[in-house]
C-alpha cells in the first residue's frame, strides 16, 4: 500500500454532531415528505432537515417516539406487511393533504448476513430482506408516481441503497439492494420526461448505533474505505435532501456517496 494512502486510513478520524444543517432555508417550505424508517437515525437526521427548510414530514415506523416534534406525525408501519398498503398510503395522505416527496429510507439486514455465513443463510433471511429492500421498495414508489401523475405534481422519489448492491456479494442483502438499484435507475430512465425525478443513494458504511455506540464525538476512522472513515448520518441525510428539495435535478438515478469503497 502507498505511504500517503496508509497515513490517510490510519489517520484518526473525529466528528462532532453539532446540528448544523447547512442547507438553503426555505429549501423545502411548502412540501410534504414521507419517510420509511423515518424514527431511524438516518430517517431522523432527514426529517431533521426537511423540517428546518420549512417543509412537513410523515415519519413511517416499527416504533413511533413518546414525544412527537412539530411539522411531524408518526405512523406505525411494519413493511414486512404491505397487505393493507393502499389504506396505509391513504392515511399517509391524510396527514398533511400532500405528498411532495417520497423517501424510501426504510431498510433491513439480517444477523446471519452482518455475522454468519452462506451456508448459514436461510429462506427467512432471504424473504425478509428481499420484502423490505425489494418489494416494499417497488410498490411504495409505484403509489407515489401514481399519486404524483394523477395530482400533476412534480415530485421526488429518494431510495435510500446501500454500497452492498455495488460490490460482488453472496448476501441476501446486498442482492436485495442490487435489484433495487436495478429499479431505481430503471424508475428514473422511465420517468426522465415527467417532473417526477427519482435518485437513489448508497452509502458505504455510515456511523450509526448498528456500527458503533454514539456519543457527541466519535473515532470514525474505517480502515476498509479509501478516505478512511465513515460517513455520519448526517451527511447522509444532507445528500437525500439536496436530492428531494430539487437542488440536484441535473441529475438522476443512482448517487454512490461510499468514501471511495466501490473503486477498489
Amino acid at each position: 500500500m502507498k505511504a500517503w494512502l496508509r497515513r490517510r486510513i490510519e489517520k484518526h478520524h473525529t466528528v462532532t454532531l453539532d446540528g448544523s444543517y447547512g442547507l438553503p432555508e426555505g429549501m423545502f417550505e411548502g412540501k410534504v415528505a414521507v419517510i420509511t424508517g423515518g424514527t431511524g437515525e438516518i430517517g431522523t437526521a432527514i426529517s431533521e432537515r426537511i423540517i428546518a427548510g420549512g417543509g412537513r414530514c410523515v415519519c413511517i415506523g416499527r416504533t413511533i417516539p413518546a414525544q412527537s416534534r412539530g411539522g411531524i406525525q408518526y405512523i406505525y408501519w411494519d413493511l414486512a406487511d404491505l397487505s393493507d398498503m393502499e389504506k396505509k398510503f391513504e392515511e399517509c395522505l391524510a396527514c398533511f393533504g400532500r405528498i411532495d416527496i417520497w423517501i424510501n429510507n426504510a431498510g433491513y439486514i439480517s444477523q446471519n448476513d452482518l455475522h454468519g455465513s452462506f451456508f448459514e443463510a436461510s429462506f427467512q433471511d432471504w424473504e425478509e430482506q428481499m420484502q423490505v429492500n425489494c418489494k416494499a421498495l417497488f410498490f411504495l414508489s409505484q403509489m407515489a408516481v401514481r399519486y404524483f401523475l394523477k395530482n400533476k405534481i412534480s415530485g421526488r422519489i429518494v431510495q435510500v441503497l446501500s454500497i452492498g448492491g455495488i460490490i460482488n456479494t453472496w448476501q441476501p442483502y446486498g442482492i436485495s439492494k442490487r435489484a433495487a438499484m436495478i429499479f431505481t435507475n430503471g424508475l428514473s430512465n422511465l420517468l426522465s420526461d415527467s417532473n417526477i425525478r427519482v435518485f437513489g443513494v448508497a452509502p458505504g458504511h455510515v456511523y450509526t448505533k448498528m456500527i458503533c455506540d454514539m456519543t457527541a464525538e466519535e473515532n470514525l476512522s474505517w480502515r476498509s474505505s479509501p478516505n478512511g472513515r465513515m460517513a455520519t448520518r448526517e451527511e447522509i441525510a444532507n445528500i437525500v435532501c439536496y436530492l428531494a428539495g430539487g437542488k440536484m435535478d441535473g441529475l438522476c438515478g443512482l448517487v454512490v456517496c461510499d468514501g471511495g469503497s466501490s473503486l477498489l
